[in-house]
């Protein structure tokens, strides 16, 4: 039985007992409440939450109000369901918008995450441990006085994943609500096969964790101004699935007016991550797998799969995985991600690019865009990939990584899926990226990663959105701070270098809670983060991460020839120009020179059972530390 503790608000009393928010006039059952507490076994004693109600347009809510350091107060209000629960005749069907409650909805405790199999690393640290389909909550943090009329800005965040993993609760927006002056939301979304089955046709469209998205940034137009919050000024974004998602966001010209500037983090719609573009085989082998009788048609797919049970979901999902890593093409096509509909998404995003004067090109051209990624992308590599590789190719991860490794596996896939299998292809970049020094391998099969998932797919996103745009400004980061905890929680390899995947949402997100696990954070580390901070809120404010600001380095604007961004780290922030110039420059020229003469090697398109098992097992764990 948890705590009861009382606060009054506005005239507005409101009792907690364990979840149940009570109003005043039930305040006789809730002194008869309080009589049976003192009959009962004395407790350790537990400082009082105190709770704050308030009236939205779809009824009152009652989240907790946490004093912060001295005089500082921030607002939570949690659980907030902006859907129906999408089960039943709901699953697989576009989220349908929450009706008005009468009664005050509890707000002060998280919900359960969308249903997925959580890592033990993450479930650990999360308040609400469980999983449900009925999971469509969002979180909102703000601070200072609660008013309808304060009008700050909106920061919506959408977490990573894979589209397979994550929840809202994992990112507490009190320290960004607080230090910015912004009010954040994070929202969950329906994932994996609840989220994007697809069968690539009108049956099953797919794409209900990103309508998910759109409906929570509807919630946030109809009911923000409740909280404090301007509608007309609404920024969204993610990191990693949560970059894709927002980037995608950003091309679908029905949203105009429910956002205004976009940060994508470690993801943008070019990135072969951001769209599966053969959604009907992986239907058909989750189909399967689910002892479905009938898979010869969309419907009988369809009609099967709507009705299994919730807990054969996960385990068949997981096998389905695994079988269509089996694909020749699946390192470049996830199995559950967005697709094109034909509705939601019309067509391919970097064919919609091409269309210069598509309604498409000009809503995303007339978004503020910030977009960036860590210098270790590929760090997803040595924490999830490497050790599996180990036995095949004789190497132990924390000493390095043969260029064996290269050559029979990383520089022969890129050539096989980008190349039509070209082998003056594969032997440029082997040549590019191969060293006979296994720490030195190690890094730079990281940078080859890095370079084909995130980095060249960011360039090309910036140089889209700033071409020839005089109506909205471009911005890009590289965050090079290294880790203060290893966030696969394993420990580092001595040739490890730079800042591994999701590292600055710990900086964004995560400070507070470094500082209650006893990790010693430094006056320079803490000026870092509140610098981090005023860049992504300024640009929440006013599209320019600089706005106002009279000390700190300038954050300069991108564009097409100097490509400009800002280094990101503690010891040093700066100003730079053409990120990784010499890479860049080989997959931008020289590569494309060297394809243009293609040479066939029949040979290397005769991959081995080996190397067939060793892309399983690469793209499984891939696909789940995303």
């Amino acid at each position: 039985m948890k705590k009861v503790s009382v606060t009054n608000h506005q005239s507005n009393y409101i009792f907690v007992f364990g979840n149940k928010a009570i109003h005043h006039k039930d305040i006789k059952r809730t002194m008869v409440y309080t009589v049976l507490l003192c009959l009962l076994p004395v407790l350790p004693l537990v400082a009082p939450v105190q709770y704050h109600t308030l009236d939205t347009p779809l009824g009152k809510v009652a989240g907790r109000q946490v004093p912060v350091g001295t005089g500082n107060t921030v607002y939570k209000f949690l659980k907030i369901p902006y859907a129906k629960p999408p089960v039943g005749e709901l699953r697989f069907q576009k989220p349908v918008a929450v009706e008005r409650w009468s009664s005050i909805h509890d707000s002060t405790e998280h919900g359960p995450s969308c249903l997925q199999a959580i890592p033990a690393t993450i479930k650990n640290v999360l308040e609400n441990k469980e999983v449900s389909e009925d999971c469509l909550h969002l979180n909102v943090y703000t601070s200072g006085g609660l008013s309808s009329t304060t009008n700050k800005s909106v920061m919506v965040f959408f977490h990573g994943g894979a589209f397979v993993t994550g929840q809202a609760q994992l990112y507490d927006g009190s320290g960004l609500a607080l230090n910015g002056d912004v009010i954040v939301v994070t929202a969950n979304y329906r994932l994996g096969v609840l989220g994007f089955f697809s069968t690539g046709d009108s049956v099953a469209r797919g794409n209900y964790g990103l309508w998910d998205q759109i409906e929570a940034l509807k919630w946030v137009k109809n009911n923000i101004r409740s909280f404090g919050g301007n509608p007309d000024s609404v920024t969204i974004f993610g990191e990693s699935a949560g970059g894709f998602s927002v980037s995608l966001l950003a091309l679908i010209p029905q949203n105009k007016g429910l956002f205004h500037r976009v940060i994508m983090q470690s993801g943008t719609y070019s990135s072969a991550y951001a769209i599966n573009e053969k959604p009907k085989d992986f239907a058909i082998t989750f189909s399967y797998l689910s002892k479905c009788k009938n898979v010869q048609t969309s419907q009988a797919i369809f009609d099967c799969v709507r009705n299994i049970p919730t807990d054969l979901i996960i385990p068949t999902q997981t096998n389905a995985i695994r079988m269509g890593l089996l694909a020749p093409d699946s390192l470049f096509r996830p199995s559950c991600a967005p697709v094109v509909d034909g509705e939601l998404i019309k067509r391919a995003p970097m064919v919609s690019m091409k269309n210069t004067s598509s309604d498409v090109y000009a809503f995303f051209q007339s978004l503020d865009v910030i977009a960036g990624c860590v210098s270790a992308e590929g760090s997803l590599l040595h924490a999830y990939i490497y050790p599996y590789m180990e036995e095949s190719y004789g190497f132990n991860t924390s000493e390095g990584v043969p260029s064996s490794l290269l050559r029979s596996y990383f520089a022969r896939v890129v050539a096989e899926q980008l190349y039509k299998n070209q082998s003056n292809v594969w032997k440029a970049i082997v040549d590019k990226f191969g060293s006979s020094d296994i720490q030195v391998q190690a890094r730079k099969i990281m940078d080859l990663y890095g370079d084909i998932f995130f980095y060249m797919p960011m360039i090309k996103t910036l140089d889209i959105h700033a071409s020839n745009n005089k109506d909205s400004s471009t911005f890009q980061y590289l965050f090079s701070e290294p880790n203060l905890v290893s966030l696969s929680g394993k420990p580092h390899p001595s040739w490890f270098r730079g800042s591994e995947h999701g590292t600055e949402l710990i900086f964004l997100f995560g400070i507070e809670q470094m500082k209650s696990m006893n990790i010693n954070i430094s006056s320079s580390t803490l000026d870092f983060v509140k610098q981090i901070i005023t860049y992504w809120a300024n640009f929440a404010k006013y599209g320019d991460p600089n706005h106002g600001a009279d000390d700190g380095t300038r954050w300069p604007e991108y564009d097409e020839v100097n490509r400009s961004y800002i280094d990101l780290a503690v010891s040093s922030i700066s100003q730079q120009k053409s990120m990784f110039r010499d890479r860049v420059k080989f997959w931008e020229k020289d590569l494309p020179l060297i394809a243009s003469t293609p040479v066939t090697d029949r040979a290397a398109s005769l991959m081995s059972v080996k190397w067939t098992l060793l892309i399983m097992l690469f793209l499984y764990h891939l696909i789940r530390c995303l």
